[in-house]
């Protein structure tokens, strides 16, 4: 004969004990229940709070590399303007130049005409 068997059949007061520990066993099932609920929860927050540090973080990168980006820009754009300034300013010389030679050779021009 099992060991299933030899408890059998049940005496009377054996219902209600079993009775009682599926009841503590429910009651146990719900604190785990809602146990589980609980950590879950807090691992679901404690994610999501490191997903968001992380998103600042990434942020935060993003912004200082866009302001570096920015300032290579604005050093750049400073440089090409000094540059072009000065060809300007040499250009405005030479065109000046030219202006004084070519009427200076004009005047000489004239004045060995009106002389001869």
């Amino acid at each position: 004969s099992s060991g299933i068997n030899a408890e059998w059949p049940l005496r009377p007061g054996d219902l209600n004990d079993m009775i009682k520990i599926i009841q503590n066993l429910l009651k146990e099932i719900t604190v785990v229940k809602r146990n589980l609920l609980f950590a879950k929860q807090l691992l679901h927050a404690d994610y999501d709070a490191k997903v968001g540090g992380r998103a600042m973080d990434l942020y935060c990168s993003i912004n200082d590399r866009l302001a570096e980006l920015e300032k290579l820009y604005e050093d750049r754009m400073r440089v090409a303007r000094r540059s072009y300034k000065t060809q300007m300013a040499d250009a405005c010389k030479k065109i000046a130049g030219d202006y004084k030679r070519y009427y200076a050779q004009m005047l000489a021009l004239e004045t060995g005409h009106s002389g001869s």
